[in-house]
């Protein structure tokens, strides 16, 4: 195994949490995602978002564990939401649970692939695609949604990681180097911990190792202030 490899799995060890097997749930018996009937989501209350947010989080940190007990939440009172569903599979995913994963994001995928091409500026819905799309191993695919999506402006710590890791499985992280520098640029690089971890796994991929380090030090001292 060569140094980048190792460098790469210490990293994601340093910043993932560790696996909840007590949340994991059989998704066999849920219901069908389904559009909504004018956009690809109902509308949500405020609760019913953070919760997105938190599973996003969790399983931006591949804890699939924690990520279900908000998913568990959502589904129960919108037991058709594509978005939990897209989060469910990829859960799944995590967790090794290929077949019953793959099964839900091709739903999400058939009802999206259509919807995101009528729609092209729904980014919520292309992150949502993307996301089933990488469930799919559908990596090219994946990587230039969330692409576009992050050329439409988008700056979500969870999509930005996302990206990234995509860009490092098709190997061609280099070949979108400005963008991946643009999305960088900022203070909040350093501030949140998703895009720490995704900055310093894109820049120890590019052997730049020196900046990684002065990177990820840097994202250390802001989490000990």
């Amino acid at each position: 195994m060569n140094f980048k490899v190792i460098a790469l799995l210490c990293l994601l060890a340093f910043f993932n949490g560790c696996q909840d097997d007590s949340e994991n749930q059989q998704s066999k018996q849920m219901p069908e995602p389904r559009l909504a009937e004018t956009t690809a989501f109902k509308v949500r209350t405020p609760a019913l978002d953070e919760a997105i947010d938190q599973a996003r989080n969790a399983l931006a940190f591949r804890n699939a564990g924690e990520a279900r007990k908000p998913i568990s939440t959502l589904l129960q009172q919108l037991p058709h939401d594509i978005q939990g569903h897209a989060l469910v599979a990829y859960a799944d995913w995590l967790d090794g649970r290929y077949t019953e994963a793959k099964a839900r994001a091709a739903k999400v995928v058939e009802l999206l692939e259509p919807y995101t091409q009528a729609n092209k500026e729904d980014i919520k819905a292309r992150q949502v695609y993307g996301r089933a799309l990488t469930v799919l191993g559908r990596v090219g695919r994946a990587e230039s949604q969330l692409r576009i999506v992050i050329r439409q402006g988008s700056r979500e710590p969870v999509t930005i990681d996302q990206w990234v890791s995509l860009l490092i499985q098709r190997e061609n992280l280099a070949e979108h180097r400005e963008l991946f520098e643009q999305v960088f640029s900022g203070d909040e690089a350093h501030q949140d911990p998703i895009l720490c971890a995704a900055k310093g796994l894109g820049l120890i991929y590019l052997d730049e190792m020196d900046t990684a380090s002065k990177s990820l030090s840097e994202c250390i001292q802001q989490g000990t202030e």
